[in-house]
């Protein structure tokens, strides 16, 4: 079944308002409606943790910023978090990539980033959309100077969320004494 975006809309907005109880139509009488979808990100974060848990993304330390006195400076540990969301159509093969972009542009993690292939398949009967989590941890991040970069998120080949990250010279504090 295709809509056109205004059908959409206005199912959407049914719905909605349907479910806030200002619609008189009971619920019983409500019409169930599948469309086919593009997958959408719900969540994109760079943070210290990242783990699934039963389904849930469970998440420490969250951050944009990376401060330090020196560079090239080295970031340990951190974790990329996604957590996607799936609807009918989105069935088949699928890629996610994380491509770690300065500010001229240029990929700096080897080989485009680390990815992820996978395949969805169909939702169950009874549901209208399903989400999964995907953490990539990254060992020993480089930041070869200060200023801004992006964690970009590829999905099948396309930019579909950019995690913004700038790094931060910070001075040596002055000696006392």
């Amino acid at each position: 079944m295709n809509f056109d975006v205004g059908e959409v809309v206005r199912t959407t907005l049914w719905v909605v308002l349907g479910c806030a109880g200002r619609l008189s139509v009971p619920f019983a009488e409500r019409k169930v409606i599948r469309y086919h979808s593009i997958m959408e990100v719900l969540t994109a974060l760079i943070a210290d943790s990242a783990s699934d848990y039963q389904g849930k993304l469970c998440v420490l330390g969250s951050f944009d910023t990376i401060c330090a006195r020196q560079y090239p400076a080295v970031h340990p540990h951190c974790s990329i978090a996604l957590r996607l969301l799936f609807r009918t159509g989105d069935e088949g093969k699928h890629t996610i990539q994380i491509s770690f972009i300065d500010s001229d542009g240029k990929a700096i993690l080897p080989e485009g980033g680390p990815r992820i292939e996978f395949t969805m398949g169909e939702p169950p009967a009874q549901a209208f959309f399903w989400s999964q989590n995907f953490i990539f941890n990254i060992a020993g991040l480089r930041l070869p100077s200060p200023g801004q970069y992006s964690l970009d998120v590829l999905y099948d080949g396309k930019i579909v969320s950019r995690i913004p990250l700038q790094g931060v010279q910070i001075q040596q504090p002055a000696q006392q004494g």
